[in-house]
């Protein structure tokens, strides 16, 4: 994780990494190890590191925060404000389980609605690409959506080594201000008058989106992805099988990258990269015509009716479709299904119950 960190705040021009309390002790780790590294921070509250994060977008610079989900839930009133106003903002926030800041009866689900995109990943490699996703889409696509990319583990899946990409833009932003100081020049009243009328009106969150989802798929395919322009990457794939999971919670690689094969058959998995916007049009396609589904994510949050991931995977469905579909929760501190898990699942869709 430090090398991750190191790389993006170097290619990022971050002013910032800042550490919140539930991750303070890998703060103290990586800031020895990389010689004080004079990004790295720590935040005392995620609340305060949320503002320091949405204060340096307005001035034009960059902070990345680096958190627990479980702490978001004590500024979810401050998360929905920054949506609402748009702040380019980037964090990276680990699902993983941290002792005492840990809220075992919350789902990391309860974040979907807040007007974030939200990338999930699990390896280091993924999470890498995700957050220079991120960055491209403010300094390349000027699009001011904040960007959340949600890591499963601390551990990368256990593949610790990662690509960087050398030849992406992801922006100066000192250099950005240097220029756009430069270039300014004096007006006449009437170049001024004209400005003002070429005015355009500002971005509205609906109206970023809609040219975020247009904007995603050549994001990707400069991160060295495959990328149509309805469905977005994902990890695993659906290939000569007769039953599949779709799953937030990633699996052991080669599950994801070959399926399962077992007593019934091969049993696909699938897991999306980009949860908001959540396009995986093609894999619906796909999974519609196979004999059972099973769709994964955490445990739901007290309270809730229905596993929110499972509504919507229930919703793509087309009319007409004979697959079976079940849902499967698993708790909050797992953030990893064991090849048993797996198993145990692809099993019982066989059955037929």
């Amino acid at each position: 994780m430090q090398d991750l960190l190191t790389a993006i705040a170097k290619q990022a021009g971050l002013d910032r990494v800042l550490f919140t309390p539930a991750v303070k002790q890998l703060y103290f780790e990586m800031a020895v190890a990389s010689g004080a590294v004079t990004q790295f921070k720590h935040a005392d509250s995620t609340r305060n590191g949320l503002s320091y994060a949405a204060d340096k977008a307005d001035d034009k610079k960059r902070a990345l925060l680096f958190c627990a989900y479980q702490e978001l839930f004590t500024a979810y009133d401050q998360f929905i404000q920054m949506s609402k106003d748009m702040r380019p903002v980037v964090i990276l926030v680990l699902r993983d389980e941290l002792g005492k800041y840990s809220l075992p009866n919350v789902s990391p689900l309860f974040l979907r609605d807040t007007g974030w995109v939200q990338f999930w990943t699990h390896t280091f490699q993924e999470a890498y690409d995700h957050l220079c996703l991120g960055y491209l889409l403010h300094e390349e696509k000027k699009i001011r959506l904040p960007v959340m990319v949600m890591q499963s583990c601390l551990d990368g899946g256990g593949a610790r080594t990662f690509q960087v990409h050398e030849k992406l833009n992801l922006g100066s932003p000192l250099k950005g201000l240097e220029s756009e100081r430069a270039g300014k020049t004096k007006m006449t009243f009437e170049e001024a008058f004209a400005r003002m009328e070429r005015k355009k009106e500002p971005p509205s969150l609906p109206g970023s989106y809609r040219q975020l989802i247009a904007a995603l798929p050549d994001l990707y395919k400069q991160c060295g992805y495959q990328a149509k322009e309805d469905s977005l990457p994902v990890a695993g794939k659906v290939d000569k099988a007769n039953r599949a999971i779709i799953s937030l919670i990633p699996a052991p690689t080669d599950i994801e990258q070959n399926g399962y094969d077992g007593p019934g058959g091969k049993c696909a998995f699938v897991r999306p990269l980009c949860y908001r916007p959540l396009a995986i049009r093609d894999v619906i396609e796909q999974v519609a015509d196979l004999d059972a589904l099973a769709v994964v994510e955490p445990d739901v949050t007290p309270g809730v009716l229905q596993p929110p991931f499972l509504g919507e995977i229930a919703a793509m469905i087309p009319p007409g479709s004979k697959v079976r579909l079940r849902s499967f929760t698993i708790p909050t501190e797992r953030t990893v299904l064991t090849e048993n898990d797996v198993i145990t699942i692809a099993d019982f869709i066989a059955d037929g119950t």
